[in-house]
């Protein structure tokens, strides 16, 4: 599996914390996932076009999550 995720980040975000916080969250969140299902990324930023995002590319096999029982 072979996937890129590109997340753009709105120019001068870091002037509404909440915007901020929220597109990071997106950044972490996709990173975890794939962390999760054990592929192997890159990350690349690009904050100084008129555009800035970051780049995710992700490659590797899935592998299946763990389902956790649970304990009575």
């Amino acid at each position: 599996m072979t996937g890129r995720y590109l997340i753009y980040t709105p120019w001068a975000s870091w002037q509404d914390q909440k915007r901020f916080d929220a597109n990071w969250h997106k950044v972490l969140a996709v990173c975890r996932s794939l962390d999760g299902d054990g592929l192997a990324y890159e990350v690349q930023f690009n904050l100084t076009s008129e555009n800035p995002n970051v780049l995710i590319t992700a490659c590797g096999t899935v592998k299946p999550r763990r389902v956790q029982s649970r304990v009575r």
